[in-house]
């Protein structure tokens, strides 16, 4: 069974189009992270201002890992766009029966 980690994200005003650089830029980060079966951006279609990232990894430790490799900087920069704080949740991931050799 794999984890999946769901993560929503608010931009400030006028921010949504910076913002969704930013989290385009971490995913594409995080699909080449040990442990990183894959990583999906979504906009909602109606509040263009939200995000959601969907990411799926073999164990929780691997995601905890990842997200200490995002530079510190580039963390202050993607918090200042934001409107509120982010939330992210891990869930057991039944659909999947991937691993990691499955991407390579």
């Amino acid at each position: 069974m794999s984890v999946a980690r769901i993560n929503t994200f608010i931009a400030k005003n006028d921010s949504a189009d910076e913002l969704r650089a930013f989290l385009s830029d971490v995913c594409s980060h995080i699909r080449k992270c040990p442990g990183n079966l894959s990583a999906e951006l979504m906009q909602n279609q109606d509040r263009t201002s939200e995000f959601v990232v969907v990411e799926h990894w073999t164990t929780k430790e691997a995601h905890q890992n990842s997200a200490k490799e995002i530079p510190a900087d580039q963390m202050e920069k993607a918090l200042s766009l934001l409107a509120s704080k982010p939330t992210g949740t891990y869930f057991n991931d039944f659909s999947l029966e991937l691993s990691e050799q499955d991407y390579f």
